[in-house]
């Protein structure tokens, strides 16, 4: 089954099956209640996953001292002063409580947010990360951020080093803290900054004009030194070669130059057919990273997951998504077969035959030259594409995508 868009496609990458808590971005995009959007705590996909700030898959104690606080993160709260980031435990030494199970992990440089409670008061919500590059229990994180709206100021006593408080105007910050690093107006808040990201530490002020309330959120994301591990992950040894292409794309299914694949699939089992990986960098626990693997001039993009629960290298990891283009004049096109006979040199009818036989939905998006067919199914992990180019009457790229491994 085919339906149309109107849009162009676009390339959509997940995050790994396992299981991560994300949290829900800046203060703007808040209600304005002082409460945030979205639950503290989600069981979900990657493509739902927030990944705080970090784009490097490895942290040096170099990088950490790049990453110093450039603004003021400490604060009063409840009469004790804090200076951001600090360990979890510190919270709960203090009397804080959640309801959060918080040996629930966290994968590598990512955050989640949580309510926290003292006294039975009302709730704060505090930014919780982990910094290294394996996973780690909430427990055994940094509390790396802080909001707190006028609100909470009901329940509990707080404020900056500079003593502004969520609800001071915003002439009053900034005869105290000076021309903000970034300012701007919403449809229901203005939002002003000091500090160019979390990474190095930032203070933002949100103003809601509609509900009268404002906040305060400080960040202060510290990355963590992380030892890569070469240790191969014992979960690998349970892939099963399959015998055969499956008889639907959400086979996850291929055979690449007459071997027959099954997506997720190890690297390993690539390398064993003559597949090296073009770089063999170092990927987080529960990151993907982008990679290409190389047979003589040959040339494929692949999308790895990391599914341990520490750092380690690529060569290690799974390859959840893979790519073959036809785009070189000079580099072969691999031998690149799919379910209900596709391949590299499917003409546009074969593709709309083999679509309307699966029973599958895919999208449909025209250009001037070219259609791009696209199946995705977030529930199962599984994926397919088609990019066909109408003026040279063939497949431009196709892709085939598994992405969930059983237990992960």
């Amino acid at each position: 089954m085919i339906k149309r868009k109107l849009s162009v496609l676009c390339g959509i990458f997940a995050l790994s099956g396992m299981l991560l808590l994300a949290g829900c971005g800046g203060s703007a995009g808040s209600s304005g209640d002082g409460k945030e959007d979205s639950p503290a705590v989600t069981e979900q996909e990657v493509s739902e996953t927030t990944t705080a700030a970090a784009e490097e898959t490895q942290t040096t104690a170099a990088q950490a001292a790049e990453t110093q606080s450039a603004v003021d993160c400490s604060f009063t709260l409840e009469g004790k002063e804090y200076t951001l980031p600090f360990d979890y435990s510190v919270l709960e030494a203090d009397g804080w409580s959640t309801d959060v199970d918080v040996s629930q992990e966290l994968g590598g440089m990512t955050y989640t947010f949580i309510y926290m409670k003292k006294d039975n008061k009302g709730s704060m919500t505090f930014y919780i990360y982990n910094g290294s590059g394996n996973n780690k229990a909430v427990k055994d994180c940094q509390v790396a951020g802080i909001k707190c709206s006028k609100d909470n100021l009901d329940d509990y006593s707080f404020a900056l080093s500079n003593g502004l408080k969520p609800g001071d105007d915003r002439e009053t910050v900034e005869a105290a803290m000076g021309t903000p690093t970034n300012s701007n107006d919403y449809d229901s808040s203005v939002q002003i900054d000091y500090g160019e990201n979390r990474d190095t530490g930032q203070i933002s002020f949100v103003w809601f004009t509609e509900s009268g309330n404002a906040e305060i959120e400080i960040s202060n994301y510290q990355r963590e030194e992380t030892t890569t591990s070469s240790e191969v992950p014992s979960y690998l040894s349970e892939y099963t070669a399959p015998t055969a292409i499956g008889d639907n794309f959400d086979s996850s299914t291929f055979s690449l130059e007459k071997t027959v694949y099954k997506l997720p699939c190890p690297v390993s089992e690539f390398v064993k057919d003559g597949w090296t990986l073009k770089e063999d960098e170092d990927v987080m626990a529960g990151r993907l990273e982008i990679s290409h693997l190389i047979k003589g001039e040959m040339d494929l993009q692949v999308t790895l997951n990391n599914f341990a629960e520490y750092q380690t290298p690529a060569s290690n990891c799974v390859v959840t998504e893979l790519t073959v283009n036809a785009y070189s004049d000079t580099n072969p096109v691999p031998e690149f077969n799919l379910p209900k006979g596709l391949s590299m040199n499917s003409t546009k009818e074969d593709i709309e035959k083999a679509i309307d036989e699966s029973g599958l939905e895919f999208s449909k998006d025209e250009s001037d030259d070219a259609i791009t067919y696209n199946y995705n199914d977030y529930d199962k992990g599984t994926g397919a594409t088609f990019y066909y180019s109408t003026e040279k009457k063939r497949i431009m790229q196709a892709s085939a995508e598994g992405k969930n491994w059983p237990g992960k």
